[in-house]
């Protein structure tokens, strides 16, 4: 969808203010039937009759936003036919550009079809001259990261014949928790404000050609109207609208192998995006392969210490053009980058253990024994204070993970004495209440230790590396370290009146204890000796919640409030 231009000052306008107060809802569960669906405001195209056949292109796909993608500059050195489309809503295709939808799924579904040999394309609008995609052996892979991977999972859970593998990186497989999280309206990392309608506008890249721009301006104001009103920014609440965009519902249809990649410190598109996709698939016959890395939202195929695309090639050369070299076998199961050490990946037999350690929280300390009383802290900070981190999030991060401020309450284990491994989910559960009928609560575990930490973007090494006969070149990256006294591992967010679920609201009185349980984002990370792990219980996150800064005061009882972190030790 970025292919074809990008519509930025559209999207910026677009962007939504999150500076606005938690409201009251009403005590109701969202329906998960069609009675939101949003309205068919385009009608389906007729079948077009087929006039004759050509096999050369007469429009030819222009590139205008980015780059090429560098593993599939890699891939067009060895043989293999790359393909960029892009979809539904996109500048020379029609429709409107609906994030996540089905409509823009089966577009995309569409492209496959085509180059299995199983669907009809034409050259242009209006000759209706079709063309057979010749040069395909029907064998087809979609890659990508981000919105790419993204749309490349939701083709994959369609079943459509001709696809044989996808290698997703950083993709998200259930918009509801990429732009809510447990009845919260929350942003992706580093982009508040962004929503469904926000992504739609940087994309309709419709708006470069001016006929068409004209002549469909009135029809795509009104479907971004559409798109605000069932996103509900104000209800935050799991419901239809999110449901049909949530991949997780077809896993089972999915037939082809899958390799997925992500970064354990991407805070954009969050680890549960794949964590839940790789657990669905868990008991699938496919063959899934997983790789977790210590970045952001990054690309890891250029990346020093990991021979990346030449394990894609295997697995690819396997996939698409029917050798039998023992990728399945070749490949790990799980391939996990070290946070501790540079240049360090490990072979893991899986991801996310079900067995957890229990700590209980104390004032101040997290102890293997329950404790008693109350602790309190209020979500809300003078207004210049206020005005400074909503500006600069990174520093209030900084600044609350240190205990600088007063709107949060900090809970440290013991001092390790031996290594020991968070590995999968680690459960939050917590007795509070709120001043008001409203609130919300985040929460932050941190490793706290002096120590050398790996950065979460990597280094460019000065060094140029040729990909192939046509010389494209990429730069080499690694992660290096950097000494710092703290690493957040995890974070998650809640909205008290969804207690029971995403879908429901629970009603909520003033000075009311209500009890939750919910999970913080996966992770696979090695605590060192000498190190502490805390927990930082909250309300507003400056970079992710919407920020009302109401004087809401919030009060954990001790003696129903617990954590429970998935341990692994070292033997």
């Amino acid at each position: 969808p970025y292919y074809q231009g990008l519509n930025e000052k559209g999207n910026d306008a677009k962007v939504h203010d999150v500076n606005v107060p938690l409201t009251r809802e009403d005590t109701h569960q969202s329906a998960l039937s069609n009675l939101n669906q949003m309205e068919e405001t385009v009608a389906k195209p007729l079948a077009r009759q087929i006039n004759g056949y050509a096999e050369e292109a007469s429009v030819i796909f222009t590139q205008e936003a980015g780059k090429p993608v560098d593993l599939n500059q890699y891939f067009l050195s060895r043989g293999y036919a790359v393909v960029y489309a892009a979809g539904i809503g996109t500048r020379h295709s029609d429709g409107m550009q609906d994030t996540g939808s089905p409509e823009q799924v089966e577009s995309m579904k569409n492209v496959v079809e085509w180059l299995a040999g199983n669907r009809v394309a034409f050259t242009d609008r209006t000759s209706n001259i079709a063309i057979v995609a010749n040069w395909s052996n029907h064998n087809i892979a979609m890659t990508g990261r981000s919105y790419l991977g993204t749309l490349a999972t939701a083709v994959a859970t369609t079943g459509v014949s001709g696809l044989k593998t996808v290698i997703s990186e950083a993709a998200i497989s259930n918009w509801y928790q990429y732009y809510r999280d447990n009845g919260l309206v929350v942003a992706p990392g580093g982009f508040p404000g962004e929503d469904m309608d926000v992504l739609a506008e940087l994309v309709y890249s419709r708006i470069k050609d001016p006929a068409d721009w004209l002549k469909t301006k009135k029809q795509w104001d009104d479907f971004q109207a559409n798109t605000e009103k069932f996103t509900d920014r104000v209800n935050g609440n799991y419901d239809y609208y999110w449901d049909t965009r949530n991949y997780l519902n077809q896993v089972k249809n999915i037939k082809v192998d899958m390799i997925m990649v992500h970064g354990l410190n991407d805070w954009n598109v969050k680890p549960r995006q794949v964590y839940q996709l790789w657990s669905a698939l868990r008991d699938l016959p496919n063959v899934k392969k997983i790789y977790l890395h210590q970045g952001q939202h990054i690309y890891i195929n250029n990346n020093r210490s990991l021979d990346f695309s030449d394990q894609m090639n295997l697995w690819l050369t396997e996939k698409l053009l029917d050798k039998d070299v023992k990728a399945n076998e070749i490949l790990p199961t799980v391939t996990w980058q070290d946070n501790t050490t540079e240049d360090a990946w490990h072979v893991l037999d899986e991801w996310g253990s079900s067995k957890k350690g229990k700590y209980y929280i104390g004032n101040n300390v997290l102890t293997t024994n329950q404790n008693s009383g109350e602790l309190n802290f209020k979500d809300w900070l003078p207004e210049n204070q206020f005005a400074y981190y909503c500006e600069h999030f990174d520093k209030w991060r900084d600044d609350t993970i240190t205990g600088k401020l007063p709107t949060n309450q900090i809970f440290k284990s013991e001092i390790y004495t031996s290594e020991r491994t968070v590995d999968g989910e680690i459960l939050l559960n917590l007795r509070v209440k709120s001043s008001q009928n409203i609130g919300l609560i985040s929460a932050m575990v941190v490793d706290y230790g002096k120590d050398t930490y790996l950065k979460e973007t990597p280094t460019n090494q000065g060094v140029v590396i040729d990909r192939g006969v046509n010389f494209s070149p990429t730069d080499l990256m690694s992660f290096e370290s950097e000494k710092s006294a703290y690493k957040m591992i995890t974070i998650g967010h809640i909205n008290l009146k969804n207690r029971t679920s995403p879908r429901q609201n629970d009603d909520l009185w003033p000075n009311q204890y209500v009890d939750l349980h919910f999970e913080l984002q996966p992770t696979y990370y090695k605590m060192r000796p000498g190190h502490q792990l805390g927990l930082i219980i909250y309300a507003t996150d400056f970079e992710m919640t919407i920020r009302g800064n109401q004087s809401i005061a919030y009060t954990i009882d001790l003696s129903k409030s617990s954590l429970d972190v998935p341990f692994t030790c070292k033997k």
